[in-house]
């Protein structure tokens, strides 16, 4: 249909109303997340379903798949390295014929878990899963002011696991 002279031009559709953004998520909720790629392991998987559980059913795409792989691998390997780092005895270090050795491998262990950490670190920002891809500046403020003081915290949600350890939020397995 032709427009008449008159007649001015359409605008663009402004900011879509809080409810049609309800409908659009609801629609959006009855999608089901990626199913893992073959390639994780155990600990990858669990990263996998925890990631895309928690966000958006759209979230990823499949350019993006391999990425958020990447990411699960680099998540399970720093896993990993906190256990070597955590099961490491400082008396080790303290031994005369053993000392530099142990020590060599602990710092070993230090730029594994650091080199896997910020390789996962790095793509968690690169797919928009951090708090800094998330936020504007004055977002980020407005949000941290508009919290209560007395909120609950991360670590007393509930249940916590720790490199496979499952700790109740008293500290107890």
């Amino acid at each position: 249909m032709a427009r008449s002279p008159r007649q001015a031009p359409r605008k663009p559709a402004g900011k879509k109303s809080k409810a049609a953004q309800q409908v659009a998520q609801v629609l959006r909720m009855g999608e089901r997340p990626p199913a893992p790629l073959s390639l994780l392991r155990d600990r990858a998987i669990e990263e996998w379903v925890r990631v895309t559980n928690a966000m958006p059913s759209d979230w990823f795409t499949d350019e993006t798949l391999a990425l958020l792989e990447s990411y699960c691998n680099h998540v399970a390997n720093a896993d990993s390295w906190v256990r070597l780092i955590q099961g490491f005895d400082v008396n080790w270090v303290n031994d005369p014929e053993t000392g530099e050795a142990a020590l060599a491998r602990y710092e070993k262990f230090q730029k594994n878990f650091e080199r896997e950490t910020r390789a996962a670190s790095s793509l968690a920002t690169r797919m928009r899963m951090t708090q800094q891809a998330k936020y504007t500046t004055k977002s980020a403020g407005t949000s941290a002011k508009g919290r209560a003081p007395g909120g609950r915290k991360p670590w007393e949600q509930g249940a916590i696991t720790n490199g496979g350890a499952t700790h109740d939020s008293t500290g107890e397995e």
